[in-house]
């Protein structure tokens, strides 16, 4: 199978499977006192922009978060689990922590 065959029948897979995802128990109680208290974070993720949207489209929860890292972003030297994608996040949106540990 041809890398381009594994990305169409991946996609084609999430096209089916996102339209019933469900949020992970516990996420929303874990992030909306962190927004309610102005403490910035991001999701940072591997998946490109197309894959995401298809993910979040009908998911009101992630306009909460501060910034969304994608792997397609061009910033992006080296995608998960190099901790490049969790380094450029700060520089962005973030970049308002300071010289806050993130964590």
């Amino acid at each position: 199978m041809s890398k381009e065959e594994l990305v169409e029948e991946s996609q084609m897979k999430l096209k089916k499977v996102s339209p019933t995802a469900v949020l992970t128990l516990g996420s929303e109680k874990l992030i909306v006192p962190l927004q309610t208290h102005s403490i910035p974070f991001a999701v940072v993720t591997s998946s490109g922009s197309a894959s995401l949207e298809m993910k979040v489209s009908r998911q009101e929860f992630f306009s909460l978060f501060s910034h969304i890292m994608l792997g397609d972003d061009p910033e992006v030297q080296h995608s998960k689990p190099d901790p490049n994608t969790l380094l450029v996040v700060p520089r962005g949106s973030l970049s308002s922590c300071g010289e806050v540990p993130c964590l």
